[in-house]
């Protein structure tokens, strides 16, 4: 610290006119005295046991260092000796005396303590085993009377929680304070030991009630002492209730608290539980009397004097039993008066007063504070005529029905002339070649025709004389081929009945459904015609009656010509609206309403 303030120092002076500096100017270390003390030991002599330690001191608080003194035994294999701070502490080795020497370095000033080390007496219980109950104290002798120092001795317990021990002069000082075993050791300065076992037993106080029989309301809790006070744990006790459905019974300390649950007689027993003693009473629980009033209903003026309104008869029923309540105690106050109720008005309003039984039964009156006075409703009669509206009555419901209105069938038509040759293919073609036409072929198809007729939808009506004409298409060879303009203008009208098929379905008074047609052309039998929506579940139905009608005629030796088909068909949906009429009916017959003119209240 003194080399930096040096270097301040000299910055200072660099940085202004050179000036000389004495060694008197320059900053000085602070030094610290101490004050010197000459040791003094208040006592001249003192004793300690062997293996003992005690102190004394040799100075009072000063301000003197401590490493300024030294402590020396005269003997020390006697006496140990050590300074520790402002005391001495030593301890007796062995039987002997010894002189205690405290000096001061600086001055030699000294001090002593004449000290006598003692050999302490071996201690001796004079029990070496103890039994005792829960809350006893025993005091047990552990050396003789002598002048030894009671200081020399130590007590303790193995276990304090089942029993304590203590050091009471010459005796050890013993309490039992719960169930068990613990070793009582008594130790010696110089480590000598002496010890004994104490067994602490529960203390066993046998129940004891001073009634036979009570009587308590349902609802109502009492007790009564089942032992005195004593240091038996009460955990000991068992209480029992013969029905709890009637009585409910608990232990609570050194009483029975015991509490009414419905209405009959059980018996209370109590038992200690090691024993076995027991004692009982019997309750018989009832319930106290309902209350009750009169009147559901009572009017007061604010402010006038309490009135008294029985809840209960005169009975020998305990009053304590009920509990009075009002709702609202700025409107009027209730308080139980013996059997009634006393009510005091205070203000203007409407109030609830409760009496509850200690059994849980209920009354209540309702207290209106008023100045006012009660009028009853006024009404008028009113008359009302009878009232008729008109209702529809249906004579014939809607219906939906979905008619067939045209077929695909399979027709063939001549390519020359376009016409329909199904039935006469053979004698038409005959007709053609017989007339020197050059086209003689024709083709079959499915075509639109009418459902009940086989006339097609559009008809084909070819006008003029056949002619050959260059088609818009081209044969397998690229080149043009001619048909007859009969067959283009069949082939028209054949596509024009498509687009008016398309036409109808999409106005939504029309669908497609399709016809499964089993047919054998042999036998000239239809084994199933039927108009469904497409069903996979229908053309499996086909299938299998065709193979089972071709099997039959295999097994005849016969050969079937024909089996299932599909075509579509064009269903018309055909409504047919309600029928019905309207009729006058009576809704509600003339009356007389009572209307009000004035409510009732308090005006």
């Amino acid at each position: 610290m003194l080399k930096k303030l040096i270097v301040i120092a000299l910055a200072a002076v660099m940085t202004a006119a050179p000036m000389t500096i004495s060694a008197a100017q320059l900053p000085q270390e602070a030094v610290v005295s101490y004050a010197t003390v000459a040791p003094n030991i208040k006592n001249t002599s003192a004793t300690v046991g062997d293996g003992e330690t005690m102190s004394v001191s040799y100075m009072g608080r000063s301000a003197a260092k401590f490493s300024n003194y030294t402590v020396k035994s005269s003997n020390p294999s006697v006496l140990k000796a050590w300074r520790y701070g402002s005391i001495v502490k030593y301890t007796g080795l062995k039987p002997g005396t010894a002189t205690i020497t405290v000096t001061e370095k600086n001055t030699g000033a000294k001090d002593s303590i004449y000290v006598t080390v003692k050999n302490p007496v071996n201690p001796k219980l004079t029990k070496s085993s103890v039994t005792m109950t829960i809350g006893d104290t025993q005091q047990i002798s552990y050396m003789g009377v002598s002048a030894d120092l009671f200081r020399f001795y130590k007590v303790t317990s193995s276990n304090s929680k089942v029993v304590s021990a203590s050091r009471y002069g010459s005796v050890v000082r013993l309490t039992a304070k719960s169930a068990g075993t613990a070793t009582v050791t008594v130790t010696a300065c110089d480590s000598v030991k002496t010890s004994m076992k104490v067994t602490v037993n529960k203390q066993i106080v046998k129940p004891s009630i001073s009634i036979d029989s009570t009587e308590i309301a349902v609802g109502e809790t009492a007790q009564i002492s089942y032992m005195g006070k004593s240091a038996a744990p009460f955990s000991d006790y068992i209480i029992t209730s013969s029905n709890s459905k009637v009585v409910q019974a608990v232990r609570y300390g050194s009483v029975v608290r015991y509490t009414g649950a419905g209405t009959g007689t059980a018996t209370i027993t109590v038992k200690e539980k090691n024993s076995g003693a027991t004692d009982s009473f019997k309750v018989s629980a009832r319930r106290a009397v309902a209350p009750s009033f009169g009147d559901t209903q009572l009017v007061v003026k604010p402010g006038s004097d309490p009135v008294y309104v029985s809840y209960m008869p005169k009975s020998a029923d305990e009053f304590s039993y009920y509990t009075i309540k009002s709702s609202n105690s700025r409107v009027a106050t209730a308080s139980r008066y013996g059997s009634t109720v006393k009510i005091t008005p205070k203000a203007e309003g409407d109030v609830t007063i409760t009496v509850t039984s200690i059994s849980g039964d209920k009354a209540t009156i309702n207290v209106k504070v008023t100045s006012k006075t009660w009028h009853e409703a006024v009404y008028k009669d009113v008359y009302h005529p009878a009232e008729t509206e008109q209702v529809w009555v249906v004579d014939q419901e809607a219906s939906t029905e979905k008619v067939p209105v045209y077929i695909q069938k399979w027709r063939t038509i001549c390519h020359a002339c376009g016409m329909d040759i199904t039935d006469n293919t053979t004698e038409h073609m005959k007709n053609h070649a017989l007339n020197g036409d050059e086209i003689g072929s024709y083709g079959s198809r499915y075509v639109w025709c009418c459902y009940d007729t086989d006339e097609w939808a559009v008809k084909n009506e070819v006008a003029g004389n056949t002619e050959l004409v260059i088609s818009d298409n081209v044969n397998s060879d690229g080149e043009y081929y001619m048909i007859s303009a009969g067959w283009k203008q069949a082939q028209r009208s054949i596509n024009e009945a498509e687009n008016m098929m398309f036409n109808l379905y999409s106005t939504g008074n029309y669908e497609f459904q399709t016809r499964y047609l089993v047919r054998c052309r042999s036998c000239d039998e239809i084994l199933l015609n039927k108009i469904d929506i497409t069903d996979t579940t229908v053309y499996k139905e086909a299938e299998d009656l065709w193979k089972e009608h071709e099997a039959e005629h295999e097994a005849s030796g016969e050969q079937a010509d024909g089996g299932c088909f599909t075509t579509q068909v064009v269903v018309k949906i055909e409504t047919t609206p309600e029928q019905g009429h309207y009729e006058t009916v009576l809704v509600k017959e003339a009356w007389t309403e009572k209307v009000l003119v004035r409510e009732a209240g308090w005006y």
